[in-house]
């Protein structure tokens, strides 16, 4: 017996457009995403916690602001864990506007982002807005990050809204072309020259008239990391010629966290496994040689941190077991992520 054939129906704000052809139900359902994706004002927490920095003399957010005002696009080159998402993340927390970080993927569709087709449980299909194409229309914070893991493809469906036209199309919803809300921002960030990335497209680079380098910044570590033996060990690793792992400034906040909650040695040995395996060696003598003066300071820090929850330090127990955490969990630090 032949399979029964399937029918579905084209709605468009609640109205049934046309009935879908036979041969357009397999493409529809094979649209569909499990989860819808919508942009989000970020907690205050994330504008709260941001430590702000210059760029070459300038405030960090009246880059942002003035990116937004005069619908300049900004993109920020910079190594791992220095802040770039979180940079616009806490900008968007600050002034209450939707925020939405378009995670790169090589194997992502454009419909991901822009929007598609889903059941409208009465047999019929829906269109449902992507988070690019929400943010276009009602505004917002739009965060491209690690721009060279993008496919060209997603590239190249995001050249009309990045340009001077600022126009989203929407070629498989009956032609729709968006207007750029006033107060869209789009910043794109990425990590040169790691491995598995690719080199982004000059087409995509001419798109953002505003450029920014965004290191690692000794004012801002200063203030969020709280061990200077720990910043001195960091920036003497990223001195070494021999060691192209990038200690970054959220990993020095985690080796903090992770040696009050699991003890020194262990997030020691956390911290080393993240480098390459030849450059392991040379990381555990530098660590070594800041050893003793670290373990005191990151003692100090969790009794400041911890208070009551803290007991007395045992010498010879090597730090690990002496706090006995009374329920302490990972909530009770603050840190800031990339």
């Amino acid at each position: 017996m032949a399979a029964p054939l399937k029918v579905a129906k084209i709605v468009n704000n609640g109205k049934t457009v046309r009935t879908a052809e036979p041969e357009e139900v397999e493409q529809l359902e094979a649209d569909q995403h499990p989860e819808e994706t919508h942009s989000y004002v970020p907690h205050p927490d994330y504008g709260l916690k941001y430590v702000s920095r210059k760029v070459d003399g300038v405030d960090d957010f009246d880059i942002l602001q003035q990116c937004m005002d005069n619908h300049w696009n900004l993109l920020m080159r910079g190594p791992t864990g220095s802040g770039k998402t979180m940079f616009p993340m806490a900008w968007a927390a600050i002034k209450g506007l939707n925020f939405y970080a378009v995670p790169c993927d090589v194997s992502m569709e454009p419909g991901a982002l822009t929007g598609s087709y889903t059941p409208d449980g009465e047999g019929g299909f829906r269109w449902q807005d992507g988070p690019v194409t929400e943010l276009a229309r009602n505004g917002g914070v739009l965060c491209i990050s690690e721009a060279n893991f993008m496919s060209p493809k997603i590239a190249a469906s995001l050249f009309p809204l990045l340009d001077h036209r600022r126009e989203l199309p929407l070629i498989r919803h009956h032609g729709e072309i968006i207007k750029a809300h006033e107060k869209l921002l789009i910043v794109t960030d990425y990590n040169p020259g790691y491995r598995g990335t690719m080199q982004i497209n000059e087409a995509f680079l001419n798109r953002f008239p505003v450029k920014v380098q965004w290191d690692y910044n000794a004012d801002v570590e200063n203030k969020l990391v709280k061990s200077m033996e720990l910043l001195k060990l960091a920036r003497e690793i990223r001195k070494s010629t021999g060691i192209k792992t990038p200690v970054s400034t959220n990993s020095m906040m985690e080796f903090i966290r992770i040696s009050v909650l699991l003890g020194y040695n262990f997030a020691a040995n956390n911290f080393v496994n993240m480098f390459e395996t030849n450059e392991r060696q040379s990381v555990s003598q530098i660590l070594d040689v800041h050893s003793t003066l670290l373990k005191g300071e990151i003692a100090q820090i969790a009794k400041k941190e911890l208070g009551p929850k803290a007991d007395t330090v045992v010498p010879d127990r090597d730090f690990d077991p002496a706090w006995k955490m009374k329920g302490l969990t990972a909530d009770d630090f603050e840190f800031e992520d990339d």
